[in-house]
C-alpha cells in the first residue's frame, strides 16, 4: 500500500507544492512524502479585546504530549509558547507525542507575524479514515496510534523576531500597541494540526492538491454555496480558482456546523486569491474579532487577546479526525469501524483517561435512528494510562450504523458518533477487452457501484487449475494488484473468482 506526502514552500507570500510522489520515501514499511505552511499578518488596532479559556479548558486533564525544540526563543518567549502548548494538550487526545519545530527568526518580513504548517502529511497509511487523502503528520500519528515518520518534526512554525511589540506575558493584558504572542502561537498550531488546505493559484487557474487530485482532509470539507465540494471540481481550473476568490466558501464538516448553530462556517476567499491567507482561515467578516473562533481568522490585531480555541474550531478539528477532549470522565479516542473481513465488521476505539468507567455498549442500527444494543465492554473503571478495546460483529452483511455508549459507574452516559459501514456491494465483475494481448489496454473492473473499501476474496486459476493468485484484500487494492500481475502470465485461458460476503462470481477471460 503506498502512503503520498508532499511539502508546500513559501516563497514571496505564496504557497507552493514541490510533488514528490513519483520517488516514494520508505520509513518502516510506510511509502512517505511531505505539508503546507500558512502566513499569519498582523493588523494595527485601537481597540483591546480578551477572551481567556474557559475554567472547565483551564482544569481538563492532559490528553495529549507535546515536544517543542527551541530556536532563538527569549525565556519569556519560550513560556508564552508553551503556554500555548498547554491550551492545545488539553483540547485534542492523541496518544503518540507530538513534535514542534518552532524558530523566531529574523528573515520574515515586518508584516508577517509569522507562518506555520505539517512539517508532512501523509495518505493511505493501515489506519487512514479515507483513501487517496492526505492528513497533516501531527494527525496521521494520532489515528494510528504510532509514529509513522520517527524522528522527524510534525509541525513546522516560525516568528518574526523582528517584531519589537510582542507581549509574552501570560495574563490575557496585551496593551493596544503589542501583538499577544500566545493568541499567535494558539493560531499557528492549529494550521499544523490541520486547519489547512491546500489550494494554490496555477497561472490563470487555481489547483487543489497534488498532480493525481489527492487533497488535504481539510479540503473534502470545503464546499461553495450551492453544496458543491471544492474537491469534485476540476483541477486545476478556472471554474476552481473562480470559487476560491467568490467569498462563497464554507466548511461544510458536521461538528463544525453544529457548533455554528447548525450553519457551515464560512471561509475566508476574498478576490483576488491572497496565497498567505486566503482559504484556510475563517472568514474575518463573519467571526468578528471580539468573537472567540476568530482566533483563527485571517489576521492577528494587536491588543487581540484569544487564549481559547473556540467551539467552531474545535469542531474542524474533530470533522478532520481528532479525537477532541470532552472534559468527560472518560476521554475516548479513535472509535473506529470497519469491514474487517468478507462477512465480519470490526469496532475499535481507545481511552486516553478513566475515571469510574463502567463501561462500553456497542449499539447497531440498520436504519440511521434505531439503535439497539449488541454486546457490552467491561471498563477499566479508573485508569490512567491508554487502554484499547474491540469487539467483533460477526456475520454481519448488511449496511449499518454504529455508535458507542460510554457509561459512568452512577449510570450516566455518553454517545459517541455514529459510524456507517456499507454492505458489500460487488455488482457484475468485468474483464475488457475479452480477449486480449495488450496488457496496457487491459483492466479488471469489479463493479462500478462496488465499495473501494470492500473486502473480497480473489483467486485466478489458469487452464490446467494452478492457481496464481489467491488473496484477500480491499476491491481498491485487489483490482490494482491484478493489473498489475497480468503482463507476466501466459497466453490461454483463465478463470477470475470472486466472492463477497454475499456473493460469488466467476469470470472467464483469454490472453492472447
Amino acid at each position: 500500500m503506498l502512503t503520498y506526502t508532499f511539502h508546500l514552500l513559501q516563497w514571496g507570500g505564496l504557497l507552493l507544492f514541490l510533488l514528490i510522489s513519483a520517488l516514494p520515501q520508505t520509513s518502516q514499511g510506510q511509502d512517505m512524502i511531505p505539508g503546507p505552511v500558512v502566513q499569519c499578518p498582523g493588523h494595527l488596532s485601537d481597540t483591546p479585546i480578551k477572551i481567556l479559556g474557559s475554567p472547565r479548558l483551564k482544569s481538563s486533564v492532559v490528553t495529549a504530549q507535546f515536544i517543542v525544540d527551541y530556536t532563538g526563543f527569549s525565556p519569556q518567549a519560550q513560556a508564552a509558547f508553551q503556554h500555548a502548548v498547554d491550551i492545545w494538550a488539553t483540547a485534542l487526545v492523541s496518544t503518540v507525542p507530538i513534535e514542534i519545530v518552532a524558530v523566531m527568526s529574523d528573515t520574515l518580513d515586518l508584516g508577517i507575524l509569522g507562518s506555520a504548517g505539517p512539517t508532512s502529511s501523509v495518505a493511505n497509511f493501515e489506519e487512514a479514515p479515507q483513501r487517496d487523502v492526505f492528513y497533516p503528520s501531527a494527525l496521521a500519528n494520532a489515528l494510528a496510534e504510532r509514529d509513522l515518520q520517527p524522528g522527524k518534526a510534525d509541525i513546522q512554525a516560525v516568528f518574526n523576531g523582528r517584531l519589537g511589540n510582542w507581549y509574552f506575558g501570560l495574563d490575557g493584558t496585551a496593551p493596544v500597541d503589542s501583538y499577544d504572542f500566545v493568541t499567535l502561537v494558539l493560531h499557528e498550531l492549529a494550521h499544523g494540526l490541520g486547519f489547512i488546505g491546500s489550494a494554490r493559484l496555477v497561472g490563470e487557474e487555481a489547483s487543489l492538491g497534488n498532480e493525481r487530485r489527492r487533497s488535504l482532509i481539510y479540503d473534502r470539507f470545503i464546499e461553495n454555496e450551492n453544496g458543491t465540494a471544492l474537491s469534485n471540481l476540476p483541477s486545476p481550473s478556472a471554474q476552481l480558482r473562480q470559487a476560491l476568490e467568490s467569498n462563497q466558501l464554507f466548511f461544510a464538516g458536521v461538528w463544525a456546523t453544529q457548533a455554528n448553530r447548525s450553519v457551515s462556517p464560512r471561509i475566508y476567499a476574498p478576490s483576488p486569491f491572497d496565497g498567505s491567507s486566503s482559504y484556510s482561515h475563517w472568514d474575518e467578516s463573519t467571526f468578528l474579532f471580539n468573537n472567540t473562533n476568530s482566533l483563527m481568522t485571517p489576521f492577528i490585531r494587536t491588543g487581540e487577546t484569544i487564549h481559547e480555541i473556540g467551539d467552531v474550531t474545535s469542531g474542524l478539528m474533530r470533522d478532520i479526525g481528532w479525537s477532541v477532549n470532552s472534559g468527560g470522565q472518560v476521554i475516548l479516542s479513535n472509535f473506529r469501524v470497519q469491514r474487517t473481513s468478507i462477512n465480519d465488521v470490526g469496532i475499535r476505539w481507545a481511552t486516553v483517561a478513566e475515571a469510574d468507567n463502567r463501561g462500553f455498549v456497542v449499539q447497531r442500527a440498520f436504519s440511521e435512528d434505531d439503535f439497539v444494543d449488541i454486546a457490552f465492554i467491561a471498563g477499566r473503571e479508573t485508569e490512567t494510562s491508554p487502554q484499547v478495546y474491540q469487539f467483533t460483529d460477526v456475520f454481519q452483511l448488511k449496511p449499518a450504523w454504529y455508535r458507542l455508549m460510554q457509561v459512568n459507574q452512577n449510570q450516566s452516559f455518553v454517545f459517541t458518533e455514529s459510524i456507517f459501514v456499507p454492505a458489500t456491494t460487488v455488482t457484475n465483475p468485468l474483464i475488457s477487452p475479452n480477449p486480449s494481448g495488450n496488457p496496457n489496454e487491459w483492466a479488471f473492473n469489479l463493479g462500478s457501484d462496488s465499495n473501494p473499501e470492500e473486502q473480497v476474496e480473489i483467486q485466478v486459476v489458469d487452464g490446467l487449475g494452478k492457481v496464481l493468485i489467491r488473496l484477500t484484500s480491499t476491491l481498491s487494492d485487489a483490482q490494482q494488484i491484478l493489473k498489475a500481475q497480468q503482463p507476466h502470465w501466459l497466453p490461454g485461458l483463465y478463470i477470475l473468482q470472486v466472492r463477497t460476503a454475499t456473493k460469488n462470481f466467476s469470470r472467464r477471460f483469454i490472453i492472447l
